[in-house]
């Protein structure tokens, strides 16, 4: 596809009026063009409840080894990667995921074009904040997976636990948020209108 066909698909995107995804584990890969291009903010919010500590694997995925990005967890702590046509930025959460019941969120916050800042939350507490540029070739022609990472890893963190799959029943689901752009608004301007009759004059 050349740039004039990209413009197009974001710009179909672009319109969609629907603003929330749940996606659940289990699901065959889904394409991400369902979803609206990453031009603005949005957040990606996993609902786990796991057995232990020792309890890690894909939260969500998109795309594979040559560009993507995948939310995680390992070695206790929560993970975003943003594999920019290779160029990976990391950001890792300052706090550990306890064991039990936890909502895990990854919050982007759009800035010009395709960059803007990524932030890690566990349990509503920030715990960790980034610059990222997410790129527009993955998210218009990838796939999205929950709970695993079937295809080459999006990441080299976890390039050799095969598809890193979440322990089954312990992640319960991801919902995908966007905030849509705020819609300019006019002004209206005063003018007279034709059909007035003239002034009396004096």
């Amino acid at each position: 596809m050349d740039g004039r066909g990209l413009t197009r698909l974001i710009s179909a995107q672009s319109g969609s009026q629907r603003t929330s995804w749940t996606f659940y584990p289990g699901q065959p890969r889904i394409p991400v063009r369902v979803i609206p291009l990453a031009k603005q903010d949005f957040s990606l919010e996993a609902h786990v409840n796991r057995s232990s500590a020792a309890s890690e694997g894909i939260l969500l995925s998109v795309g594979d080894g040559s560009a993507g990005y995948v939310f995680y967890i390992k070695d206790n702590k929560l993970d975003f990667d943003n594999n920019n046509l290779g160029s990976h930025a990391v950001l890792t959460s300052s706090g550990d995921v306890p064991p039990g019941e936890s909502d895990l969120r990854f919050q982007f916050t759009a800035g010009t074009g395709f960059t803007g800042k990524g932030a890690l939350f566990i349990n509503s507490e920030k715990s960790g904040e980034s610059a990222l540029t997410v790129s527009p070739a993955v998210v218009a022609f990838g796939v999205l997976e929950v709970g695993r990472n079937s295809l080459s890893p999006v990441s080299r963190d976890y390039e050799s636990k095969g598809s890193f799959a979440f322990p089954d029943g312990e992640l319960k689901k991801v919902v995908f948020n966007i905030t849509p752009p705020p819609v300019p608004t006019k002004v209206a301007t005063s003018q007279p209108s034709g059909n007035q009759p003239p002034a009396n004059q004096q």
